[in-house]
């Protein structure tokens, strides 16, 4: 069960109804990030309201609308055929009854502006939002409206395409997409069938005769469809409007975002346009609002590299640096480490770009590079605000290394990403910026370098042998190779036909020890490093990736893949 309010958040107006005081809803919130369960239904487990019904009502009186159950009124087919289900699955609405040009629409949200004009746009008719309860309208959708079908909606747009094409010049589309019903349930389908296929980002590519769509699912680009070069202009307005950027400026780059429910979760969509010799390209980076932030505990460390990371977190001051590619999970293990710490007794801050997890408790700086406010800049009027923790995005520059080292010497925590290949680098990589190797040797506490690992897909996966020059780049010994289970998926509807579902984080958590620390001092190379490193006993990534091989939880190609020449 779940109602949520987008312009004013579902706990408010229940405070403001007086149905629950703010010390329940803050006590909510947490058990609701603890459950990872919708903040309605946490609510009435707890006690603090009697039913589901309350909260609708609650709602239905601040939102001026009336509360229906469509089971009881009666389903209208003809009613139904009005929405696109793209439409109803991804701002998760149910048409109820027609009303001359009125559409009286069920839906979670009365206030999602976003929603209601999609509705109208693909109906004609003007939606008149009302409440429903949550497992009924999540019910009724998943029965009346099948899973989209992207293909069938990029006929139509194909279709409508040339017909435009042969009222204009055949150079661009003459209809404005805001009124472009094909345009907008396409862009509405696209949205909705990469999430649901779990993809992180989705790539708009304008080529020299057609644009290509591809979406990022476990890491990897896989292809989507591709459309008639025409139509590629329509959709880029499309998600312009939408993001709020300048439609008319195809000259620059443009960053935007969109905040969005598709079905019952929520997602923050980042928009990012480029220019080029083909066209606009677009990059939408798919964010899970709703996905509850990990805890240390859920990371797939192993209980040594725990153990490591836990000494870091008892320390009351130092830099620990988290390292890895983009894409690579560094902001979630980050969060991970300032839930162990947050314990409401030291004052935290984190300054990053953007800010992607809002967490109770902890003050949140977006840096604004474009007005002055850089990493830098930021750190600097932090330090005068008394923190005991301070996280940092990404140290880019000598001024926030510089200053985050100083900090960790100062009695401050500090956690910060770093963009280097593995744990040992993120030393030398320090030192290139300027950072004294002293400093370096009595502020850094640890480095957790990090990758996500595709896993094998659990419905098709088979025994398979690894061809011998893999397993010789491997440098697997032939004792564990012996006893390995070596597992590779064949490809299914489940997966997608990739072989691979999901993704697990490997780590290479160095712990710096007084060996260590003398070997930093005296300045010494990477290649002495690893060796005392490895003495006191660090595990790689391609150690800890090829143990994952080993077990059958993902080929040795996607761990070699992963942790490259490391």
């Amino acid at each position: 069960m779940e109602i949520q309010a987008a312009k004013a958040k579902l706990g408010e107006i229940l405070v403001r109804a007086d149905l629950i005081t703010p010390e329940q809803l803050e006590h909510a919130l947490e058990e609701q990030r603890r459950k990872r369960k919708p903040l309605g239904s946490v609510l009435v487990e707890l006690g603090y309201v009697r039913s589901e019904r309350q909260i609708l009502d609650a709602l239905s009186r601040y939102y001026g609308v009336e509360v229906v159950d469509p089971l009881l009124s009666g389903v209208n087919l003809e009613v139904i055929r009005l929405v696109p289900p793209e439409t109803a699955r991804r701002y998760m609405v149910f048409p109820v009854a027609k009303e001359g040009n009125n559409l009286k629409l069920a839906m979670l949200d009365p206030s999602d502006i976003m929603a209601l004009e999609d509705v109208r746009i693909a109906t004609g008719l003007t939606p008149k939002p009302c409440l429903a309860p949550y497992d009924t309208l999540v019910r009724l959708v998943e029965r009346y409206y099948p899973p989209v079908n992207l293909e069938r909606v990029a006929r139509e747009l194909r279709a409508e395409g040339m017909k435009v094409g042969r009222e204009g010049d055949g150079r661009e589309p003459l209809l404005e997409p805001t009124h472009h019903a094909p345009t907008v349930r396409f862009v509405n389908s696209l949205i909705v069938q990469s999430i649901e296929r779990r993809a992180t980002d989705i790539h708009i590519e304008p080529q020299a005769d057609k644009v290509v769509i591809r979406h990022r699912v476990d890491g990897v680009l896989l292809p989507v469809l591709s459309l008639p070069k025409a139509m590629g202009p329509s959709i880029v307005t499309r998600l312009k409007i939408m993001a709020g950027l300048d439609v008319a400026e195809k000259r620059l780059p443009q960053e935007g975002s969109i905040r969005t429910r598709v079905g019952m979760r929520e997602y923050d969509l980042r928009i990012s346009t480029m220019p080029s010799i083909h066209g606009e390209g677009v990059v939408i980076r798919i964010l899970d609002r709703s996905r509850g932030l990990l805890s240390l505990d859920e990371l797939g460390l192993l209980p040594e590299d725990k153990a490591k990371i836990e000494r870091f977190l008892s320390q009351s001051y130092g830099l620990i640096l988290v390292t890895g590619p983009t894409g690579s999970g560094k902001t979630t293990t980050l969060y991970a480490l300032l839930q162990e710490l947050n314990d409401g007794s030291r004052k935290i801050i984190t300054i990053e770009e953007p800010v992607e997890y809002e967490m109770p408790g902890v003050i949140q700086v977006n840096i604004r590079p474009e007005i002055g406010l850089t990493y830098s800049e930021a750190l600097k009027f932090s330090l005068r605000h008394d923190p005991d923790i301070i996280l940092i995005g990404e140290i880019r520059d000598t001024q926030t290394a510089e200053l985050a080292a100083r900090a960790a010497l100062t009695g401050h925590l500090v956690l910060a990403t770093l963009h280097t290949n593995d744990s040992l680098s993120a030393i030398t990589r320090l030192m290139d910026l300027g950072i004294a190797p002293f400093f370096i040797a009595f502020t850094l506490l640890g480095v957790i370098s990090q990758r996500l690992v595709r896993l094998n897909c659990p419905y098709c996966s088979k025994p398979y042998k690894p061809l011998p020059e893999i397993l010789e780049r491997a440098g697997a010994e032939p004792e564990k190779i012996s006893k390995a289970t070596f597992l590779r998926g064949t490809g299914c509807a489940y997966c997608d036909k990739t072989g691979y579902y999901g993704r697990t984080g490997v780590f290479e958590v160095l712990e710096i020890d007084d060996r260590l620390r003398a070997v930093i001092t005296a300045g010494g190379l990477t290649s002495r490093l690893r060796r005392v490193a490895k003495e006191a006993g660090l595990k790689t990534l391609r150690e800890r990736a090829l143990q994952l091989a080993f077990q059958g939880r993902t080929t040795v190609e996607e761990a070699l893949r992963v942790s490259g020449r490391i």
